[in-house]
């Protein structure tokens, strides 16, 4: 279970790769192109890169809980929570539903200790 959250975060980062590198291709081959082809080709462009996006998140999102800082309690947060929370690779800022303090609690992975 461990290798496969490791994978989907793995996974999450090259959808955001890849679909940055075909948006910048989009927009250079966008000034070469008929003008209506290449803002049908910018368009689509975008909305690979916004479907990477939103697919990076949930992937990211369901591979493993956080652990509190001050008490250790695991949970998963919200959506809302993951989404809006300053974050780093491994830690976010999280309110804990145990003890209610706010913290950079660590990512674990399943089977984590």
């Amino acid at each position: 279970m461990r290798k496969l959250n490791k994978f989907k975060v793995a996974f999450s980062i090259c959808a955001v790769l890849l679909g940055t590198v075909l948006l910048i291709e989009c927009t250079f081959a966008e000034k070469y192109l008929p003008k209506l082809f290449g803002i049908t080709m910018l368009l689509t462009g975008f909305s690979v890169f916004v479907i990477a996006i939103f697919a990076a998140t949930a992937l990211d999102y369901s591979a493993g809980d956080y652990e509190c800082r001050s008490c250790g309690y695991r949970f998963v947060p919200t959506f809302g929570a993951y989404i809006w929370g300053i974050h780093t690779m491994t830690t976010r800022h999280l309110k804990c539903p145990k003890c209610g303090k706010k913290s950079f609690c660590k990512r674990r992975f399943s089977g984590d200790e």
